[in-house]
Formats: C-alpha cells, structure tokens, sequence
C-alpha cells in the first residue's frame, strides 16, 4: 500500500553495510510516521544512534524489491547496504577504473 509519494534519490553503495540507511528526512515524503516504527540501536563509524526500521519497496535497476531501511539522523547520502539488495542484483565492481556495475538478477 503506497502511504506517500515515491522518492528518487542517489544512495552510495556501501558494500560493507549490512542495511540500507537513509535519511530520516524521506519518512514524511513517503508517508512513514517515524514514532511507529521500531527502534534499533545502531553502531557506525560516528559511534551509536538511534534508528527507526521499515522495509520499503525499491526500483533496484527495473525490478521492484522489499528492502529493509533503517532511518537515521543526518544520513546524506544515504547508503544502499547488501540486505536484500545484493541478493537481487548482480554486482561487479570495477576498483581500478571507480566503476560499479549492476544489473537485475
């Protein structure tokens, strides 16, 4: 069920992130009321935060998928972790040339 309007936004791909997280800024775009969600205590490169979790839907290169997204505080950009996403997409980084390569599983 569509609650908000959908957004378009970049995400940095984090290959070492285990969950997407964005900013949690998008939540009223998308209709999202934080204070119903589930909190989750998480631990990051600027120390611990307070996260609200929800799975969304996400365009990942033409195929709609259930992503789990934990909102965080001052997340911009936010970061496309693996869960979900990897298991969709066949990735391939190109290191030496700064490139990344997807495409629907």
């Amino acid at each position: 069920m569509l609650l908000g309007q959908p957004v378009r936004t970049t995400l940095l791909v984090d290959s070492g992130a285990d969950t997407t997280m964005i900013d949690e800024v998008y939540a009223a775009f998308l209709g999202i009321i934080l204070d119903q969600l589930p909190t989750i205590e998480v631990n990051g490169v600027g120390g611990r935060v307070i996260a609200r979790r929800a799975v969304l839907m996400m365009d990942l290169c033409g195929r709609w998928v259930p992503v789990p997204v934990w909102f965080y505080p001052n997340m911009m950009p936010g970061l496309l972790g693996r869960a979900e996403v990897f298991d969709n997409l066949i990735v391939a980084f190109a290191h030496g040339q700064n490139t990344f390569l997807a495409m629907g599983a």
